[in-house]
């Protein structure tokens, strides 16, 4: 799997947090993602998790406006749950590093593996592979901006109101694509201010989609 696949299978460590930038204890990408994928027709990309209520993972646009804050992305220690389409748990844990941030994902048992996080003035990164790096985050972007990063185009879409089983969160949208193998894999994450993730989705070139949500 090349460099630029596995940030698409690794937002999978997350659940699929899945994203390239996510490695194994061996130090290499995973060869799939690590969350549960099912065809697109499964289920409509806006479909709720097995067992949370109808409007989880609903979006509505918000106009809040204005650019990425500070915060979308804390560097603090934290914990949270998340939950796949499948309903498969994962737990999502963030403790500092000399550089930045470690967010490890589990299943609540064993470790799937981990993602590195820094911030390099504006800029948000996360890490694609060893010394590989892509901007996922440019604080003070305005709705509409977008930026070529590490072979990834990624986008600031805009701000949405995103209905999830742990409540509703305002948060700024980012589309990450990348095209690999001829197919356009993508992934759109949702970040809400002062919690960090609370919502990712990942297309893998129409062949199959694997999401999940915050449920605390």
């Amino acid at each position: 799997m090349s460099s630029r696949s596995s940030v698409l299978a690794v937002a999978a460590c997350l659940a699929f947090v899945f994203l390239g930038g996510c490695v194994s204890d061996s130090g290499e990408s995973p060869d799939a993602p690590l969350s549960e994928t099912q065809p697109l027709d499964a289920q409509s990309p806006d479909a709720p998790p097995s067992g949370s209520s109808g409007t989880a993972g609903m979006t509505d646009p918000l106009a809040v406006g204005g650019g990425v804050p500070a915060n979308a992305f804390p560097f603090s220690a934290s914990s949270a749950s998340f939950t796949t389409r499948d309903g498969d748990v994962r737990r999502v844990n963030i403790e500092p590093t000399p550089t930045g941030v470690r967010m490890t994902i589990t299943d609540g048992v064993a470790k799937l593996g981990h993602m590195d996080w820094r911030r390099s003035g504006d800029d948000i990164l996360l890490s694609d592979g060893p010394d590989r790096w892509v901007i996922m985050l440019r604080i003070g972007a305005v709705p509409g901006t977008s930026w070529n990063s590490s072979g990834r185009e990624i986008r600031f879409d805009g701000w949405e109101r995103v209905s999830t089983p742990a409540g509703q969160f305002d948060a700024v949208r980012i589309t990450s694509s990348a095209v690999t193998s001829d197919l356009t894999e993508s992934e759109t994450w949702w970040f809400s201010p002062g919690e960090g993730l609370v919502r990712l989705a990942q297309d893998k070139g129409g062949l199959f989609r694997t999401e999940m949500w915050r449920t605390r």
